[in-house]
């Protein structure tokens, strides 16, 4: 990768965990345990015990806020 790749990249990080922050539960808890513990939604449904229908669209949602906040602040990191 290009040396302003990896900047780009740690840029993103940054505000991938601070938008993270912002994020009620359950939503913080679905995102982390589906995009970085790589657990299977019927898996974090239980976890958390949700239904199934419910722990999909939590995701969608927290997925939507995530991308809003981000764009708030780096608008130039989100495509």
């Amino acid at each position: 990768p290009l040396p302003d790749a990896d900047v780009e990249n740690a840029e993103l990080d940054v505000e991938i965990e601070r938008a993270l922050g912002t994020l009620d539960e359950p939503y913080r808890s679905i995102v982390v345990l589906r995009e970085v513990e790589g657990m299977a939604y019927q898996e974090i449904a239980d976890a958390l015990e949700l239904p199934l229908n419910t722990m999909k669209v939590y995701l969608h949602r927290a997925k939507r806020r995530l991308r809003e906040a981000i764009a708030e602040r780096a608008p130039e990191l989100v495509p």
